[in-house]
């Protein structure tokens, strides 16, 4: 009896210390949720920018904010680098009409992020 009392107040003991860390990594994630989509918009406004320019503002932008690592999907499943994607919008080969995003959502699992979400646009490419 006597050791059923003090397992569990032991495991009373746990779960409160279990529960007090949970605020503080759930506050944690709730900062770099928010930073993350800080930069997000941040590379949203540059696009906006870059739409309403019609290509001609924003590309500088673009290239800052884009890592060097970028790997874009486009329409047709094609991978492209940052370098290719950047020159597909300085050429002239890719114009927006229009860009928009919605039902963005964050997850931290540890250092890692899962950004979802959807963005929509209207573009001409190579003319079509």
């Amino acid at each position: 009896m006597r050791f059923a009392l003090v397992l569990s107040l032991a495991m009373l003991t746990i779960t409160g210390v279990l529960r007090g860390q949970k605020p503080e990594s759930t506050n944690a994630n709730a900062a770099i949720e928010k930073e993350i989509l800080k930069i997000d918009d941040q590379k949203d406004h540059a696009m906006q920018r870059y739409v309403a320019s019609h290509g001609k503002a924003g590309g500088l932008e673009l290239d800052q904010i884009y890592a060097d690592d970028l790997v874009f999907v486009n329409t047709h499943g094609g991978l492209l680098t940052k370098a290719q994607r950047l020159e597909d919008l300085r050429s002239g080969n890719l114009k927006f009409i229009s860009f928009g995003r919605d039902s963005y959502s964050l997850h931290v699992y540890g250092d890692t992020v899962v950004m979802t979400g959807r963005a929509t646009s209207e573009v001409v490419y190579m003319g079509k």
